[in-house]
């Protein structure tokens, strides 16, 4: 069972689906450094009149970066959670990116 976002800590780990405080923390970092990836992508293009710049997309690679550290550290369980967050935050603008790039 996951608690999402409404973690019950007791300590270190939640009190009703067992996740470490300091994994959930960092799943909410790589989070944080995919929206402001997303943001600035946004922001780019719009400068450029809406042109998207796809042989050099640095958001794509936010995405590889953010999920290479993730695997590394959670394995394959961690991207599916950290997807699962994400689906459910609903905050990032381009989440088909994400999620077209997070299974390669």
């Amino acid at each position: 069972m996951s608690c999402l976002f409404n973690h019950k800590w007791d300590g270190d780990k939640c009190a009703v689906c067992g996740q470490a405080r300091d994994e959930y923390e960092f799943f909410m970092k790589m989070i944080a450094l995919l929206e402001e990836g997303s943001a600035r992508w946004i922001d780019e293009a719009r400068s450029r009149g809406g042109v998207f710049d796809y042989m050099n997309d640095e958001f794509i690679q936010v995405v590889h970066q953010a999920r290479q550290a993730i695997r590394d550290r959670c394995g394959k369980e961690g991207l599916d959670t950290v997807m699962d967050l994400l689906k459910a935050k609903d905050s990032i603008a381009q989440m088909d990116i994400v999620e077209d790039n997070w299974q390669h």
